[in-house]
């Protein structure tokens, strides 16, 4: 038995992400209750030592080719299945179908991930509609949420991204959303200053060209990037 099977089995059994800190402290627990030397000896592990075997586990899956991938999030470790398999999953569970987000929804989500946090009047500045609908349906997915009021008369609400963003669209921290530079990579400049449909439509279009990279090179450069095509495209 090895160590990265262990772990493997921690972050499968566990029903939420689970940090390098709760794995960790469950090795060292199971190891203490162990009969067998080799394992007793794990009850010292570091989190160093898990990192290691974090890492032995996820170029296991990858080199086995295996269906499921490890994932860091911002709450911690999980294993998922691969892209690849949407449709067949789907097949076998229907009702588990995600709900579209609507480009009026990217956009304003995209607003709020980098400008955050933001005022609704700003966001409306800049798409020249009324949020309220889209607003309440972004914190309803609990995508977006209240986080403070801004120092402004009437103290107007700020709204900002919650882990389940960064859990959604792959990234651990919001420093790992792409840059400018990065988007350009894949033909296209996320302008977060255009207005309205214009905007939407740009957010789309480097969404259909980050799918033309993703087909000639095999994966997109960014998480995030490959799940705003694939919510994009979806609510075309």
């Amino acid at each position: 038995m090895e160590l990265s099977q262990i772990v493997e089995a921690l972050i499968f059994a566990a029903p939420d992400p689970v940090t390098t800190a709760e794995i960790t402290k469950a090795v060292r627990r199971g190891a203490g209750e162990n009969p067998f030397a080799e394992q007793q000896s794990w009850d010292q592990a570091t989190p160093e030592v898990i990192e290691q075997a974090i890492a032995a586990l996820g170029e296991r899956l990858l080199r086995d080719g295996s269906a499921v991938e490890l994932r860091e999030g911002a709450s911690g470790w999980r294993l998922v299945t691969q892209a690849a398999y949407a449709e067949w999953i789907r097949a076998l569970l229907p009702e588990m179908r995600p709900e579209k987000l609507s480009p009026a929804a990217l956009e304003t989500l995209a607003l709020i991930a980098y400008r955050q946090p933001i005022t609704k009047a700003d966001i409306e500045a800049v798409r020249g509609v009324s949020v309220d609908g889209t607003l309440q349906k972004l914190t309803d997915r609990r995508l977006i949420r209240i986080g403070g009021r801004a120092d402004l008369p009437g103290r107007p609400m700020l709204y900002e991204t919650t882990e389940m963003f960064m859990e959604h669209f792959g990234i651990k921290a919001l420093e790992d959303l792409p840059n400018a530079e990065e988007l350009r990579k894949f033909g296209a400049v996320l302008l977060l200053q255009l207005a309205g449909t214009a905007f939407a439509n740009k957010l789309l279009e480097i969404g259909r060209i980050a799918s033309e990279q993703i087909g000639q090179r095999g994966k997109a450069h960014s998480p995030l990037l490959r799940q705003f095509q694939q919510a994009g495209t979806r609510a075309l």
